[in-house]
């Protein structure tokens, strides 16, 4: 056998492969061993029939496609491990010619790593604090949460909760999900279009009014920078009575002692929370850094869709936790996830070369989690799942422990990464 390989643009390889006449022959008895068994010949078992019968049932073409399948099999991935080639997924098979027996295999490589000089780099990490202002404002927050409503006769105010019936038209048109009836809103809190609130204080029930309002800049399309007139009804108004700030309301939340133990779990949620986001920024920086000075030769499609199809599905979950209908979704972009995903191949093509670019660090410095830390983790993972057969079988399937290992080396990486580039 021959073989030559090729690099192809787009981030392919070529693989030829010419047979020896022994070479097609084996592959031809393999391949009518193979057709045979596919079907039911009277008066014999099995893949026992003679070959003419298998010739004149199935024909050349049928045989040769066999052959060729056979062919590939075996000689392409042998080729593959001897040759040390870093492919990724199935190869495309083509026949050339069929004397000598000539195929080729066309199949994504994977894209070659060159890491630069990144252990120079040195990122600066932000120190967080509390400011007094962000705990007195997530209190207030809490005690909005909890606060009675009271109907009265009077002008609608600041804070009030209101209920109001309305249209929002452009070019006289009612806009879509620019009509309610008996709509709550709160006043103050930015829920509406600029103006919009504002123009409800000093209204009370019964009142009517028309105004303008223009929508901002970055406001969905067909809209943004627009002036809609707004036709309103204010039917109530409830006065907010928020609940005093004392030992016995906090009690009533369930989980602190006195007033001074809900500020202090307060604060420590606050700065948890301040420094888990530094940390996401540090690591983002360390990883930008990292990509400009390192190299990745060209990513495949095959990777590139792949990514991009994984962004999609993390784009749909917490759309539909919210209740959001991913088709209703797309028409208020005006796009057709075919559109999404060629808007997001050029992100999902970092995101790949960032991947390769952490498995290379792994690999050159014995990073890569191994089967111990593995299965702590799945274990760990199962004993939240021990009543829900489907989800354990997940959780113990071989493409979970793959998931459970790239999660886990990538931890390695940033941990290992953070010691050495972080001030």
């Amino acid at each position: 056998m021959v073989h030559n390989i090729k690099h192809l643009p787009e981030g392919l390889l070529e693989i030829g492969f010419i047979l020896t006449d022994e070479e097609k022959n084996k592959f031809e008895a393999l391949a009518l061993k193979e057709l045979a068994k596919q079907k039911n010949f009277p008066g014999f078992r099995p893949g026992h029939a003679p070959i003419d019968k298998v010739r004149a049932s199935f024909g050349e073409q049928a045989i040769t496609e066999e052959i060729l399948l056979q062919a590939a099999r075996e000689l392409y991935p042998n080729l593959v491990r001897e040759q040390k080639l870093q492919v990724i997924g199935r190869p495309k098979v083509d026949l050339k010619n069929n004397n000598p027996f000539t195929f080729l295999t066309t199949v994504a490589k994977l894209p070659e790593v060159v890491l630069g000089d990144f252990k120079s780099i040195k990122i600066k990490r932000e120190v967080v604090t509390v400011a007094t202002e962000q705990i007195d404002n997530l209190i207030t927050e809490v005690l909005a949460s909890r606060a009675k409503e009271e109907l009265v006769e009077r002008s609608a105010q600041m804070d009030d909760l209101v209920e109001i019936d309305f249209e929002v038209l452009v070019d006289s048109v009612v806009i879509e999900g620019g009509s309610e009836k008996n709509y709550p809103l709160i006043l103050g809190k930015k829920q509406m279009v600029p103006g919009f609130e504002e123009a409800i204080v000093g209204l009370q029930a019964g009142a009517e009014k028309e105004f303008q309002i223009t929508f901002p800049e970055n406001y969905k399309i067909g809209l943004a920078g627009r002036t809609a007139t707004v036709k309103l009804k204010l039917s109530k108004v409830f006065a907010r009575i928020l609940p005093e700030l004392n030992d016995e309301f906090v009690k009533s939340l369930g989980r602190f002692e006195s007033v001074q133990d809900f500020k202090d779990q307060i604060k420590n949620n606050l700065q948890t929370e301040a420094e888990f986001k530094a940390d996401n920024k540090v690591e983002r920086e360390m990883l930008e850094e990292i990509f400009k000075v390192s190299e990745v030769t060209e990513v495949p499609e095959i990777l590139r869709t792949s990514e991009t199809r994984k962004m999609i599905a993390e784009l749909k979950t917490p759309l539909s936790e919210k209740g959001i209908v991913w088709e209703d979704y797309l028409r208020s972009i005006k796009k057709s996830e075919s559109d999404l995903q060629t808007d997001l191949k050029p992100q999902a093509e970092k995101r790949v070369k960032l991947a390769l670019l952490i498995q290379k660090i792994a690999g050159e410095n014995n990073l890569e989690a191994n089967e111990e830390q593995v299965e702590e983790e799945i274990i760990h993972t199962l004993e939240h799942h021990v009543n829900d057969e489907r989800m354990v079988a997940q959780l113990q399937s071989d493409d979970y422990k793959f998931y459970v290992r790239e999660i886990l080396t990538n931890r390695n990486v940033i941990k290992w990464l953070k010691v050495r580039l972080v001030e």
